[in-house]
């Protein structure tokens, strides 16, 4: 895994373990939902142009957190290495132009953060394959 990958998941495990100790007095978070990834479907094929990824609102989420990577190589493209991840407060996001190639399997996957809860939930991880032209 990338050294940016394992430096966002340092400052947000320090983050939520601060804000546990206020929930641990009060008797800690509630338990996790389980949650869906939506568009695109897992298996999609010819994918295009805008790429937006969509899952399921998981109830008392503060923050969302996308891994795309290429299946043949599992070289991560999103978040893009050096750059500070976003802050996804959505259930959806737009990945911008010229990130995901033509003719590539991609596989995906999301993180949903609770306040306190650490780690975070995951989802399944879906493929789709984006179009031979875009």
């Amino acid at each position: 895994m990338p050294r940016f990958v394992y430096s966002f998941l340092a400052s947000i495990f320090a983050w939520m373990l601060f804000n546990s100790v206020a929930l641990f007095a009060q008797g800690g978070p509630p338990p996790p939902s389980d949650f869906n990834l939506s568009t695109p479907t897992n298996g999609a094929t010819d994918e295009q142009p805008p790429f937006i990824f969509t899952w399921d609102d998981v109830t008392d989420a503060i923050k969302y957190g996308i891994i795309i990577s290429r299946v043949d190589n599992g070289s991560v493209v999103f978040p893009i290495e050096g750059e500070e991840p976003p802050l996804i407060t959505t259930n959806s996001y737009e990945i911008e132009s010229g990130i995901l190639e033509e003719s590539v399997e991609y596989e995906w996957q999301v993180s949903a953060f609770m306040l306190g809860e650490i780690p975070p939930q995951l989802s399944d991880i879906f493929t789709f394959t984006t179009a031979s032209s875009f």
